[in-house]
């Protein structure tokens, strides 16, 4: 994911990007355009504004737009990448991992096999699984520190697929807060947000719309960037 990130970076113009600054607030203009005030008081105008943030931090921002999906919660993630030398661990069936279904009781939503889905980045005689834990309903996840992730992660390698190895490479990520949970009737809302700010330069991108995958997220920003670009 980073590299994608890099890569965008690297081709935009450096005086263009202001990077690593929280924004306070987004304060409309008379003329059509919006006033961002940054964390450390410093302020700029634009004339596009291109929110990528889920829907509760949007309405911290600008609390003025009153959004139809100010109320949408979100939920606590985590992943927990397990290494291992492939002749330690039982055989995986075909594939390239799975999901599980909210009927099971378990923390562990998924699970990559990074080795068969995206072969190029383990070295041969590895395996590597990506584990993602956290539900809406277990919110416990984001306060376990990264030692209690790894022991949970491990113990669902074991009762699920059998893994009793220490792994070789381990590594956390956390995401608070950040995975949109959408409630019945949310694709209305969607368009009510649309109507509501069609024509005011404000625009939304990410997981808090049209589908939380990355094709999903791809897709929605690739069709604001022509909006904006045809503008």
């Amino acid at each position: 994911m980073i590299q994608l990130i890099n890569t965008l970076v690297a081709q935009l113009p450096p005086e263009r990007l202001q990077a690593n600054q929280g924004i306070e607030r987004v304060s409309e203009l008379p003329n059509q355009r919006y006033q961002l005030t940054f964390v450390d008081g410093s302020q700029t105008s634009v004339d596009e504004v291109v929110f990528a943030i889920t829907q509760p931090q949007v309405a911290r921002l600008l609390p003025e737009l009153n959004s139809p999906l100010a109320g949408q919660t979100v939920s606590s993630s985590a992943t927990v990448s397990l290494g291992y030398r492939q002749s330690e661990i039982p055989s995986l069936p075909e594939g390239t991992g799975f999901l599980m279904t909210r009927a099971k009781a378990e923390q562990m939503t998924a699970c990559t096999w990074v080795h068969t889905k995206w072969p190029h980045m383990v070295p041969k005689g590895r395996v590597l699984l990506r584990i993602f834990l956290g539900r809406s309903d277990q919110p416990n996840i984001s306060r376990m520190s990264d030692s209690e992730l790894i022991v949970l992660a491990q113990q669902q390698a074991s009762a699920l697929m059998g893994i009793t190895a220490s792994p070789e490479v381990v590594e956390v990520s956390k995401m608070s807060e950040t995975m949109p949970q959408y409630a019945v009737n949310h694709h209305m809302r969607v368009e009510q947000l649309r109507q509501q700010t069609a024509g005011k330069h404000l625009h939304f991108i990410g997981m808090s719309y049209e589908g939380v995958g990355m094709p999903d997220c791809i897709r929605l920003a690739k069709e604001c960037a022509d909006n904006l670009k045809n503008k």
